[in-house]
């Protein structure tokens, strides 16, 4: 094609086009936004001193990707080999919990919860596996996963304790995710002695968190009993609380304003980490969908996040936004960057290579490219901590591309898609057709990042002064 690969757009009585090939916005004249319009249909050539002005500034370039592939794709075994970035240990598949959004509760196809433990032996293949395969690695990060984790915490300690010596000399952290019943102050000195970082599961006050997340011994709720654990162990211990971490599960289907006025109001949060997450519909039997009630309040949330990159109010005040913030910030800095042409052979961003930064391993000792995936499925099974990689398996998921390849190539989304072999998955394979629908989502998901940027820029935002601002 001879016309710009650009991606047109209008907002708040303002033209722009996103220039795909440089990863920029431009602001035009409506003139020539109309005179774009009809280049794209008819091909014909724009003579106009503001085309000239865009074009030696290095916009509206024909250049686009004639092949989905990933360029490195024959670095992939090196980097694996030598590089890998973090280990995740599946320790248990029991919890002493059962939360109604959890992978494992029976409203997803991919998880359920069984008496499966990992033993010794395979955690130690696993670790001495991380070690041959990190050795050009600047830092080493180990995370225990469950079901819940703690029930497993002697096997824990015993990975930590061997962790440390054999990665001696070597920047070491450790993670662990735990429903924060279990915790006791002994865990906690013994975890902050050993650069640990903790973060315990709350979803909100008791009428939102008691709905979801119960004991699996009775039924009741578990708010009263995280509490009151967790304050009993910052009593012992006072300066736990300036190291604690939440991990945030938000619902579409509660109210946002009364979670929102909790995170804010609560002592609980003052200094702490705050890591929201929405529920996934990605394997999912029954999709949960927000209504019209949850997004307006969402937007107004986005609204304070926005008065807060313009130093309006503190970041608190948006705390919630901070799950969706991350691609929105990612694309501003990128406003800020020196300018990187498409290459004729690239793979559109969203898959990392499998496994590389944060390898998952089940109890049996199976290897996933992460946790987010399907563990029952084959597809997913990228080797394991006896036989290691299953190359043609990390291949075909890296390259997903391949699945929409001619799609691909057109997409206004390309650079900033958010499509990984995980959004693609169906039937215990690759499915083109899932692909599509997460295509859409992505596009319309980048669309609003388009809009939201343009929004922050005609209200005085500078793009460079992201680095500024605690995001």
């Amino acid at each position: 094609m001879n016309t710009p690969n650009i991606f047109l757009f209008s907002h708040m009585g303002n033209f722009y086009f996103y220039d795909v090939n440089i990863d920029r916005i431009a602001k035009v004249s409506q003139q020539l936004y109309e005179q774009l319009l009809a280049q794209q249909k008819s091909g014909d050539t724009i003579a106009s001193d503001e085309w000239k002005k865009l074009k030696d500034a290095g916009f509206l370039s024909t250049n686009r990707v004639e092949q989905v592939v990933t360029p490195g794709s024959y670095l992939v075994k090196d980097i694996l080999d030598h590089k890998l970035q973090k280990l995740t240990l599946q320790v248990t598949q029991q919890c002493n919990f059962r939360c109604e959004y959890c992978i494992y509760s029976g409203h997803y196809e991919n998880r359920t919860h069984s008496n499966k433990n990992m033993d010794w032996d395979t955690a130690k293949k696993a670790i001495d596996f991380y070690y041959d395969h990190s050795r050009d690695a600047n830092s080493i990060m180990i995370s225990f996963y469950g079901g819940e984790p703690l029930l497993k915490y002697d096997l824990i300690l015993k990975a930590i304790e061997y962790a440390n010596k054999i990665f001696e000399g070597k920047e070491l952290t450790y993670t662990i995710t735990t429903n924060g019943s279990l915790l006791t102050t002994e865990m906690v000195r013994v975890f902050m002695e050993n650069n640990v970082r903790i973060t315990i599961s709350l979803d909100g006050p008791p009428e939102i968190h008691d709905k979801s997340r119960k004991f699996a011994s009775n039924g009741k709720g578990t708010f009263e009993a995280i509490r009151s654990n967790i304050n009993k162990i910052i009593e012992d211990i006072p300066e736990f609380k300036q190291k604690l971490q939440f991990s945030m599960v938000v619902d579409s289907q509660n109210n946002l304003s009364c979670l929102n006025e909790f995170v804010l109001t609560d002592e609980m949060f003052d200094g702490a980490l705050l890591l929201p997450s929405a529920i996934t519909n990605i394997n999912r039997k029954d999709k949960l969908y927000a209504n019209d009630e949850f997004n307006a309040e969402w937007e107004y949330i986005k609204f304070l996040y926005f008065l807060h990159l313009l130093s309006r109010v503190p970041e608190k005040y948006s705390g919630l936004y901070r799950m969706a913030a991350g691609s929105l910030h990612n694309f501003l800095k990128c406003q800020n960057r020196p300018i990187r042409f498409l290459n004729k052979i690239e793979h559109h961003s969203g898959p990392c290579v499998p496994g590389q930064l944060r390898l998952f391993m089940t109890v049996d000792g199976n290897f996933l490219p992460c946790e987010r995936v399907s563990e029952q499925s084959d597809t997913f099974i990228i080797g394991n901590v006896n036989e290691g990689f299953f190359m043609d398996k990390v291949l075909k998921i890296l390259n997903i591309g391949n699945l929409t390849q001619e799609d691909c190539k057109k997409c206004f989304a390309f650079r900033h898609c958010t499509v990984c072999a995980n959004m693609a998955y169906s039937d215990n394979d690759l499915s083109k057709s899932v692909k599509i629908e997460g295509c859409k989502n992505s596009r319309y998901q980048f669309y609003q990042i388009l809009q939201d940027a343009c929004v922050l820029q005609k209200l005085g935002y500078r793009f460079e002064r992201l680095d500024e601002v605690p995001i």
